[in-house]
């Protein structure tokens, strides 16, 4: 499991939560995720974050990561598998922190070879500084607009099958 989480956060016993709670019904483990945590179960992730100490392992922290969105994308094609739909497979963003440096890394799924490949390297500050620390939240803040935007309108219209702008099944 990975230490933080940008998650869709729909609102308790609206259609969207209604809807993601059928879903979990029907799952092994009644989630919505590739983790049973009882708080991510109704709360679909969209991003990753990794954080590891300053002087830390950034091979172990990049294993992680992809180990994690690879059960991501797993989950993914089982809750698209009912469906029967061939779908391609949204880029992830993931987070990864080594001490005071935070960086961007894009996933993307090759559906055809079955392969992740990880794109690595976009800084986006540091916490050492106060530029720094005023560009990460204005990138977390960026990546949670995606999260509710576009992420959101794929994952509800993708996975269940419902449009929340005209609040009914698509």
């Amino acid at each position: 499991m990975v230490d933080f989480g940008i998650v869709i956060q729909p609102q308790t016993r609206s259609t969207l939560w209604k809807e993601i709670v059928e879903v979990c019904k029907s799952q092994a483990y009644h989630t919505i995720n590739q983790t049973d945590a009882p708080h991510l179960c109704r709360t679909p992730i969209a991003i990753s974050m990794e954080v590891k100490r300053a002087g830390g392992s950034e091979d172990e922290a990049l294993v992680q990561l992809e180990t994690w969105v690879t059960a991501h994308y797993n989950n993914l094609k089982v809750l698209l598998g009912s469906s029967g739909q061939e779908v391609d497979l949204p880029i992830l963003p993931l987070v990864q922190t080594q001490g005071h440096e935070w960086r961007l890394i894009i996933a993307e799924m090759k559906s055809e070879e079955n392969l992740i490949i990880l794109h690595r390297g976009i800084k986006l500050g540091s916490t050492d500084n106060v530029l720094g620390i005023y560009q990460i939240m204005a990138s977390i803040n960026r990546l949670a607009q995606w999260v509710s935007g576009d992420y959101r309108t794929w994952w509800t219209r993708t996975v269940l099958g419902y449009d929340e702008r005209n609040d009914t099944a698509a």
